[in-house]
């Protein structure tokens, strides 16, 4: 191991976040908690694996074309990984990850393998470590104290093949790490049907491979199991009695080995039971992962999105189709409430992390057929600009117009507030003064923060394309990453004041990428060639920005 002490280039700014917004109109994987979620994206395939059969449910295709698949998009922002005092950062360039201390802003290389991607921490206080995957050398790095050790210890394990996806287990026992393809890579660098485990206990460390269902899309915890989804089913991974590598033969999800898992959704709770979407058929699968039988709740249509209550007592499945919202609890599915949408065709549900609220929408915007003889178009569907407040308690619903079609949805910690980023709609027909200013909303890029209790919403156009929503644990701020394309562009970190719906722009040096607080800060890395961090303290609106790591680091 190599740890260097670099001197960044500091360049401190004190601004006092004046109200300053963007132009009203113009033209842009943490995993790991108790319960799992995963959407294939389309690519199919078959490991084998027909067991758990529970019988056939409903297709509801009979011929017919099924609608569009919602487009479930994370509104929050993938990051780096962050501990109490420190901000850490893989650097493929420098094979090493970037350590900053949130308050001197004093930077250390910590070299770990080749290409280090994937990046999480572990445990807290003096105990808190870091984990990272090195794609070009095919190993895992173990980086122990990574705070509190001035020279920490980094172990470093073969892992047979490039891994780059991480999830660790809430007791920071364990990790799996696992290859999820992205287009244009080759796909023979990393296995498609294994994982690696990494034991992260102190004196313990150590990394098996088990063997899993076709192509891994995301894995959580329950207790000493780790639950791995695959497109072909689930493989439960016994962690705490792993004492090699292994295999782990996947419980099937669906009754059709051959079914194509394209638009398939599968979440798991309690580490029992698989709750299963299926792409054209009026049911909702629950699984029992231990005896692998199947329980069906039928419904009037396919549903375009399953959630669960963040207790994990409950289901919630939306079925756009028919404009129904269906409950039923986890251990009662004979008990079902149907709940009808009227004419909003709902067709995704994000759950408040207080479980009070189901904030329901749809990302699928309307359809314009061209007329064959030169005719105006004929628009088909509702345009997507509202949201529906669902009370989970009382069973309310109340409808929250907006000025733009919705692409997806956060909620605050607290569960009082909730982000929309918006999508764009080009065709708006200006005949008006009145309609050209809304043709220039819907082509303009934007976001809007809304008040769950009394469903009011502010919008907030901007001239670029939101990259992503990080909300503090605390529900008192949230930030919006804009990052210009354009060479020339202006860059932004929007400052989102969920109190007083107050909202505030911080010109940033260079396109924002990644966002994670640390401390009383907020760790902003932007994509420049020599690497650049911009520190925003929260509490006076200070901003400090640390650039030239990347171009340091190259200096022996």
């Amino acid at each position: 191991m190599r740890l260097e002490r670099l001197k960044p280039w500091i360049l401190c700014s004190s601004i006092a976040l004046a109200a300053v917004t963007l132009p009203s109109c113009g033209a842009s994987e943490s995993m790991g908690a108790s319960s799992g979620s995963a959407m294939t994206d389309g690519t199919d395939g078959f490991d084998g694996s027909g067991a758990g059969d529970g019988g056939d449910g409903a297709d509801a295709t009979d011929g017919e074309e099924p609608p569009p698949p919602e487009d479930e998009q994370a509104a929050t922002l993938p990051g780096p990984a962050a501990g109490d005092s420190h901000v850490f950062i893989s650097s493929a360039r420098l094979d090493a990850v970037v350590r900053i201390d949130g308050a001197s802003l004093e930077l250390d290389l910590l070299e770990v393998g080749l290409d280090p991607t994937s990046i999480a921490t572990f445990g807290s206080g003096d105990d808190l470590g870091v984990v990272v995957t090195n794609t070009g050398s095919e190993d895992i790095s173990v980086i122990s104290k990574a705070e509190a050790d001035a020279e920490p210890a980094i172990a470093t394990f073969d892992a047979g093949a490039a891994v780059n996806r991480l999830a660790v287990s809430p007791d920071s026992r364990s990790a799996v790490a696992w290859y999820a393809p992205s287009a244009g890579e080759p796909i023979d660098i990393g296995s498609l049907q294994e994982v690696r485990v990494v034991r992260l206990e102190a004196g313990k460390l150590a990394v098996f491979t088990v063997g899993v269902g076709f192509r891994p899309l995301s894995v959580s915890f329950d207790g000493d199991r780790a639950y791995v989804v695959t497109e072909r089913g689930v493989s439960v991974i016994d962690v705490a009695s792993l004492e090699g590598d292994a295999f782990a033969p996947p419980v099937a999800v669906s009754p059709d080995p051959l079914e194509s898992a394209l638009d398939r959704e599968v979440l798991v709770a309690r580490g029992t039971t698989a709750i299963v979407r299926r792409p054209a058929a009026d049911e909702v699968r629950l699984i029992d992962l231990t005896t692998q039988e199947a329980t069906l709740v039928p419904t009037s249509s396919p549903p375009t999105d399953i959630d669960l209550s963040p207790d994990e007592t409950e289901v919630v499945a939306v079925l756009r189709a028919t404009s129904e919202v269906v409950r039923f609890g986890l251990d009662t599915p004979d008990q079902v409430t149907v709940l009808d949408m009227g004419e909003l065709p709902a067709g995704q549900a994000t759950m408040t992390p207080d479980g009070k609220y189901a904030v329901l929408y749809t990302s699928v915007q309307s359809k314009e057929i061209p007329d064959p003889e030169g005719g105006p178009p004929t628009i088909v569907g509702p345009r997507n600009e509202w949201l529906v407040l669902l009370d989970m308690d009382a069973g309310s619903q109340r409808v929250v117009a907006l000025e733009k079609g919705v692409k997806a949805v956060e909620t605050s910690a607290d569960g009082k507030r909730a982000v929309v980023l918006h999508d764009r709609w080009m065709n708006t027909e200006v005949t008006t003064s009145a309609s050209q200013l809304t043709a220039d909303i819907d082509r303009a890029h934007g976001f809007s923060v809304v008040d769950i209790a009394s469903g009011y919403a502010k919008l907030e156009l901007t001239t670029v394309a939101p990259l992503g929503v990080l909300l503090t644990p605390d529900g008192g701020r949230g930030f919006v990453l804009l990052p210009n394309p354009e060479t020339s562009g202006e860059n932004a970190l929007i400052d989102i004041d969920l109190g007083s719906f107050a909202i505030r722009s911080i010109r940033l040096g260079s396109p924002p990428v990644h966002a994670v607080q640390v401390g009383d800060r907020l760790a902003i890395s932007q994509d420049h060639p020599s690497g650049r961090v911009t520190f925003l303290t929260l509490g006076t609106g200070k901003t400090e920005t640390v650039t030239g790591f990347q171009l340091n680091g190259l200096i022996r």
